[in-house]
């Protein structure tokens, strides 16, 4: 239903724009489509009823009407994607999680526990993932530093120690 229709606005609204809200809420799917008179010949009324109706639903005219229909649309359509994307990624997630063993994470767990130091090392869109898994490690108190400049990478022979933890995000 694109125009709610209230007791008190079909009390104000008379026969023939009742039609054209009767009409435009029956054919949503080609609302967008028609001109006014268009819109006025399907609902057998004229152009300025279907004006008049539309204003007395509380908008400034029919292209009002059309721009907020059109903008709810697109986000139905937007939340669909948005959906579907969550979706994927919770899917994703679930089988990552099935294939992992429980002794596998309590061996990085101990790893995690036992290091001087914890880097990680990223480029590109995975860095986004490894940068809060350096906060989220820093904010439990361990010394994590996430690396993600190639420069730095090529010289970080020197950089690691006996005792550090080097932690690869790849895609």
């Amino acid at each position: 239903m694109i125009v709610e229709i209230t007791e008190e606005l079909e009390s104000g609204l008379t026969e023939a724009e009742r039609q054209v809200i009767e009409y435009i809420n029956q054919h949503e799917d080609q609302f967008l489509k028609l001109t006014i008179t268009e819109l006025a010949e399907k609902s057998f009324t004229s152009p300025p009823t279907v004006s008049r109706a539309v204003r007395k639903c509380g908008y400034n005219g029919l292209s009002e009407l059309r721009y907020k229909l059109s903008a709810k649309i697109e986000d139905m359509v937007e939340g669909e994607i948005v959906n579907e994307i969550f979706q994927k990624s919770v899917t994703e997630c679930m089988k990552t999680i099935e294939i992992l063993k429980a002794e596998t994470i309590l061996k990085v767990v101990r790893f995690i526990k036992t290091a001087q130091k914890i880097y990680i090392i990223a480029r590109g869109s995975t860095a986004w993932i490894a940068k809060d898994v350096e906060l989220q490690l820093q904010l439990l108190g361990y010394n994590a530093y996430m690396l993600s400049d190639s420069e730095v990478m090529k010289k970080s022979d020197k950089l690691f120690r006996h005792g550090d933890l080097i932690i690869i995000f790849s895609i």
